[in-house]
């Protein structure tokens, strides 16, 4: 599993040098999920289920609770199967946010020493300047996550936004605090 993630870790710095907001890089990677003939749409159809189960049985959207009730299951599907995050090695938690529809989304992924090598390893072989490994790992956790707001917000019709609240990393374990609200 490793490989892979590092193949994506890869990805993400030679198109983007690990520099937040790429947009060019980001319709690049959704058009290459949405060329993926299974994982993808499988992941968005399980997502259209979970939706509509939840907006049949409540009134009105609230993005929060919606999280709270559904997020751990279908961000770590969204990880692991659409992206190469093992299982075992990465956390969701979720708590109400400072408004009715804003909730805050912790993500917690140990990293291994290879894939730390290997960012290393990327940021010498494209010439990264002004980002250190740390920084690289951070980009490339949140980059799913903003992802994963850009297609939630096509099927449920709203605009999502993903902010950074906090980050840390501490031992190799990454810890990415965002709040996740609705435009």
């Amino acid at each position: 599993m490793t490989k892979k993630v590092c193949k994506f870790f890869e990805l993400i710095g030679k198109h983007t040098g690990f520099d937040r907001g790429d947009t060019k890089f980001r319709a690049f990677l959704g058009a290459h999920l949405e060329r993926k003939h299974t994982t993808y749409p499988r992941f968005m159809n399980y997502f259209q289920e979970v939706w509509d189960d939840y907006i049949k049985n409540d009134v009105g959207i609230n993005l929060s609770r919606f999280f709270i009730e559904n997020g751990k299951a279908f961000m770590k599907k969204w990880y692991t199967d659409v992206f190469p995050f093992p299982k075992r090695r990465i956390d969701f938690e979720f708590k109400q946010g400072g408004s009715q529809v804003d909730v805050l989304i912790t993500i917690k992924y140990q990293l291994t020493e290879v894939e730390l090598e290997c960012l290393n390893e990327i940021i010498q072989k494209y010439q990264i300047k002004d980002k250190t490994i740390n920084a690289a790992a951070l980009i490339a956790l949140l980059e799913p996550c903003v992802l994963l707001g850009m297609a939630l917000s096509k099927l449920i019709g709203q605009e999502i936004r993903v902010s950074i609240e906090d980050r840390s990393i501490e031992k190799n374990l990454i810890t990415l605090e965002l709040s996740v609200r609705p435009r």
